[in-house]
């Protein structure tokens, strides 16, 4: 990652959301479009902000600045109609205008790994799409997931 003050933890704190599999989500087979994924992902990073104590307008603010630069999923098996899946999001590295996340999703029922998955985000400056220094707010929120030592919280819908 670029920017200074690269910072990775050995123990950052995982949170876990759940989210159902809607009928939309899922393809002729039956199963979860692959595309899909990248909204669970999201779900997972912004319950985890949520989880740091940033308000809505913060995450908002964060999903039009914060932009994704990077996307990886691995699919491990597949999901389906009305499974309900623990998303598990955590925060990777931070540094000054970038940080990355990762996830993993779990079906709870049979405790089947779905998917794992990293995010890479970019702070954008609000005038422009220029890189820029992300705000202190957010990176005290980063820093809170990344470093703290507390049991995961688990937020469910």
């Amino acid at each position: 990652m670029n920017g200074r003050r690269l910072s990775r933890s050995e123990n950052p704190v995982r949170t876990t959301t759940q989210a159902r599999v809607r009928f939309a989500d899922t393809d002729a087979a039956g199963i979860v479009h692959y595309a899909r994924y990248l909204a669970y992902l999201e779900t997972g990073r912004t319950e985890a902000l949520r989880a740091a104590g940033l308000s809505s307008e913060m995450i908002a603010t964060c999903s039009v600045h914060a932009r994704l630069v990077q996307a990886f999923v691995r699919y491990r098996a597949p999901a389906r109609f009305d499974d309900l899946l623990d998303v598990h999001a955590w925060v990777l590295d931070v540094s000054d205008s970038q940080f990355r996340f990762a996830y993993e999703l779990h079906r709870p029922l049979d405790q089947v790994l779905i998917a794992t998955g990293e995010t890479v985000h970019a702070w954008t400056e609000p005038e422009s799409s220029a890189s820029g220094q992300s705000p202190a707010w957010l990176l005290a929120a980063l820093h809170q997931l990344r470093d703290s030592v507390s049991e995961p919280s688990c937020i469910r819908p």
